[in-house]
């Protein structure tokens, strides 16, 4: 499945090349390939292939995946300098586990960076069904977000990418045929 995000977090054009994603499916779990345009913003403090918390204040892409009907959700984080965040979430906005660990690289060229990274599918809510996808850069207070799936732009002011409603439909069986994704029958969510 190739994405594109070609919009801000309201629905504005954006001014440069989209960034796209590759979701693929994996044995051990989703591979995600990214390419994006490279900003030249501050790098960050943290460690190139760790985890580190905060990530979303620095360039960056996010993907969520969402299991609207239990409120559990995935959300991951990848920088152009090999940092990465992978957070579970037990309903909207209640952070659940933190630091969780995952294979992720990253390149940069000139002004555009790739990156890629293998997903564990025990990471992915059980019965997944939407997901959206983001990128953030700039400094303040020139900061510009971008969403795949946007919001209403007359209905909100401030960018907020955990508005799990406005996320796009997904179809497990029909993005990965091979049927590894079953897999994302997790002993991790069945944690209390």
């Amino acid at each position: 499945m190739e994405i594109a995000i070609a919009h801000q977090w309201d629905g504005d054009d954006i001014d440069h090349a989209s960034v796209k994603m590759w979701l693929k499916e994996g044995e051990d779990g989703m591979k995600i390939e990214i390419k994006a345009s490279y900003f030249h913003d501050p790098k960050p403090t943290g460690e190139s292939g760790q985890s580190m918390w905060q990530l979303w204040d620095y360039e960056v892409v996010e993907a969520f995946f969402l299991n609207s009907d239990s409120g559990e959700y995935l959300e991951l984080e990848f920088g152009p300098h090999g940092q990465y965040l992978a957070l579970l979430f037990k309903g909207c906005r209640n952070l659940w586990k933190k630091d969780l660990s995952l294979k992720y690289s990253s390149k940069i060229h000139g002004n555009e960076w790739q990156g890629n990274a293998v997903i564990p599918w025990d990471y992915f809510p059980e019965k997944l069904n939407k997901f959206n996808m983001y990128a953030i850069h700039g400094t303040d207070p020139n900061r510009v977000y971008e969403s795949l799936q946007p919001v209403p732009k007359d209905k909100y002011t401030t960018p907020d990418f955990h508005r799990l409603e406005y996320f796009r439909d997904i179809k497990p069986e029909d993005v990965f045929p091979n049927g590894n994704w079953k897999k994302c029958v997790s002993s991790i969510w069945n944690q209390k």
